[in-house]
């Protein structure tokens, strides 16, 4: 989209180029690996791997609340420093998914049927 148009997806009216994009490495591998077991054969299932607390460098907490009840609601996205760690600049994207489409199952096609494997569909 952003190559095609040279705008932002989310405002059309904000210039966005490919110098403006970064890439996620971590989620790249991630999904490089899972295609790999999967072309293998290998049953693959979502990554199960447990943070230690030396990985945390923040700490992060989301709130939804209404100031009255036929107000918005309102989302508090709070990020702080772990203590003992120096706060450094960084990007934050909050993206929030108002569609409901997640609450349908992405089937998988498994021995002629389709198989409910705890995806959902985005």
């Amino acid at each position: 989209f952003v190559y095609q148009r040279g705008v932002s997806p989310v405002d059309n009216s904000r210039p966005l180029s490919r110098d403006d994009l970064r890439s996620n490495d971590v989620l790249k591998r991630q999904i490089d690996e899972f295609k790999l077991q999967r072309d293998a054969g290998v049953v693959v299932s979502a990554p199960q791997r447990v943070p230690t607390s030396s990985d945390v460098i923040a700490e992060l907490s989301m709130r939804a609340f209404k100031e009255s009840a036929d107000a918005d609601t309102i989302v508090e996205i709070k990020i702080e420093p772990k203590e003992g760690t120096v706060p450094v600049p960084l990007d934050v994207i909050a993206l929030i998914d108002v569609s409901q489409s997640m609450e349908n199952a992405a089937a998988v096609p498994q021995a002629g049927s389709s198989v409910d494997v705890g995806f959902s569909v985005l």
